[in-house]
């Protein structure tokens, strides 16, 4: 009776091993519930300085104000819609998803927002005061940044509701590290088409004209139709790509009920498969492993000094990555005297590499551990920091290698980052968009922040004049920001994460909970117990 027993139980746990998966087409779904945010993004930090500097005409420090208003909209609006997305539902939309409703209210806020932010402002004219451009343009983007906000932290709080394996943790955010990356290299080629069938040599009002069809001055106007035509292209594209993935999401991604209710339909399905005697057994070993978890309010989040140093890693992280997107046209144009072209194709550059990055961290994470990987990934982003410091206008050839490890090592810190942070998370899914929401609002009023303080001290610079302290300020500023930021990353993780690196040849298996499930060591240790115990007990 105890071998049969045996035996069915080893049967059972190969099955639930076999559907303890997450489906493949729920996964592919699931990645493309950012599409939408990348391609904005995308666009948002590599040509947003540029863009209202020498578009709008703003100055650079109103440029970094109005930087610093949008990420600290971002970073305030990022908590509520957390809470919001962890606690408010819509008893009427409620078997919808609590947070694929707050992801479909997002979008439809940044596909509202979206075309304002880089159109001509609709509220200015000839007789307008100096600040009403600034004020416009800051309205339009806290509005964009609402819309931003609820689809990011929807998202990523989705990862522990559907990620049914640790590795699959990875695995999702690889998958839409990888995306976002395919959505700048489509933005940027479709950039460099666009700045190809321009004019101008350089970067300056003009070229920007071109491209935009019209400017924002109101009494100057482009009279060529097919530059107007253009942007129009540009809008659609960026507009009905992300719509179309986004409705991908929504048709494709299933968001599961709590781990509780989970576990009872599957303790219900296997009660009535089985014979009653063998059942019992079977179905108590289910029950522990499902057992009902009460997850961490946000008062014990903030008393566990893991979140706290989760917190600056994932900060340090994203300043590296923004700040180093942000100011790599610059370093090409004012500091290397790069054509106009540049801005596309050499941050194409970096994203190619980043995307390729992105697919092997799995592996590597396995191999290594999160911890170690970070770590690598954040010298690896020293020594392209440190290269592009060194690099000389005679050899800037060299860069493309600089850029290709660039955007490997921002990839692999991002990714990892990301999973390090579901980690932390672990059950404790309810409580995820709270967590999201605080490590957004850490990594956007910091971002503003530094970003405010690089273009307050910007030097000035005439269009189409070469400016020698320009140049020499780019290249500190693009170098040392995200080389700092890297350098406390590391030292922070390396201090004060454990590592999981198996140093022993011997296969190994551990669990993602030690809380919630069992190690086949145990079951092998239960399997013993069952075979010694009296046939009459059984």
């Amino acid at each position: 009776m105890a071998a049969s027993l045996f035996s069915l139980c080893n049967k059972k746990d190969k099955r639930t091993k076999a559907k303890d998966r997450t489906p493949l087409g729920q996964r592919i779904a699931y990645c493309t519930g950012h599409i939408f945010n990348d391609l904005c993004s995308a666009v948002w930090f590599t040509y947003f300085i540029v863009y209202f500097n020498k578009v709008v005409g703003l100055s650079t420090t109103e440029t970094g104000l109005l930087f610093l208003i949008a990420q600290g909209a971002d970073a305030i609006l990022t908590p509520f819609m957390g809470i919001g997305c962890d606690r408010l539902v819509i008893k009427r939309l409620a078997r919808y998803g609590k947070r694929k409703i707050w992801h479909l209210f997002g979008t439809i806020f940044v596909a509202i927002a979206w075309p304002f932010i880089f159109s001509p402002c609709l509220a200015c004219s000839d007789e307008s005061p100096g600040w009403l451009p600034l004020a416009y343009y800051s309205a339009t983007v806290v509005i964009f940044h609402v819309g931003w906000a609820a689809v990011q932290i929807a998202h990523l709080s989705l990862i522990p509701e559907i990620a049914r394996r640790p590795g699959e943790i990875v695995e999702l955010n690889a998958v839409r590290s990888g995306l976002t990356f395919v959505c700048g290299i489509f933005i940027y080629v479709v950039t460099w088409i666009l700045l190809g069938q321009t004019n101008e040599e350089g970067i300056n009002r003009n070229l920007w004209k071109e491209f935009h069809g019209k400017t924002v001055i109101p009494n100057q106007s482009s009279n060529d139709p097919c530059e107007e035509e253009l942007v129009k292209q540009l809008s659609l594209i960026v507009v009905g790509t992300g719509f179309v993935f986004s409705f991908v999401f929504h048709w494709g991604t299933v968001e599961p009920t709590s781990l509780a209710a989970t576990g009872r339909k599957k303790i219900e399905q296997e009660s009535l498969d089985e014979p009653s005697s063998e059942q019992s057994l079977c179905v108590q070993i289910v029950e522990r492993e499902a057992a009902p978890h009460k997850p961490r309010t946000w008062r014990q989040w903030f008393k566990d000094p893991r979140f706290y140093a989760m917190g600056a890693v994932y900060t340090c992280t994203r300043i590296t990555v923004n700040v180093s997107q942000s100011y790599f046209p610059f370093y090409l144009t004012e500091t290397l005297h790069f054509q106009k072209e540049a801005i596309a194709y050499f941050p194409l550059v970096i994203l190619i590499s980043g995307t390729f990055a992105s697919l092997i961290v799995k592996k590597i994470s396995k191999s290594l551990g999160t911890k170690w990987t970070f770590c690598i990934a954040c010298v690896v982003v020293l020594g392209a920091c440190a290269w592009f410091y060194v690099q000389t206008l005679s050899g800037r050839d060299g860069i493309y290698a600089a850029a290709f490890i660039m955007g490997s090592g921002n990839s692999v810190m991002l990714v990892t980052v990301l999973s390090m942070t579901a980690d932390m998370i672990g059950i404790d899914t309810a409580s995820g968009g709270f967590v999201y929401s605080v490590m957004g609002f850490l990594d956007k009023g910091f971002v503003g922040v530094v970003v405010l303080i690089i273009q307050t001290f910007y030097p000035d610079s005439p269009d189409g004049v070469i400016c020698e302290q320009c140049s020499s300020y780019v290249r500190l500023v693009f170098t040392l920001a995200p080389g700092i930021s890297a350098v406390i990353a590391l030292v922070i993780v390396a201090l004060c994460f454990k590592s999981k690196l198996i140093l022993s040849c011997r296969p190994r298996i551990e669990t993602a909970n030690q809380s919630t499930q069992t190690t086949m060591e145990s079951i092998d240790d239960l399997y013993e117990t069952i075979a010694d115990l009296p046939s009459s007990n059984v």
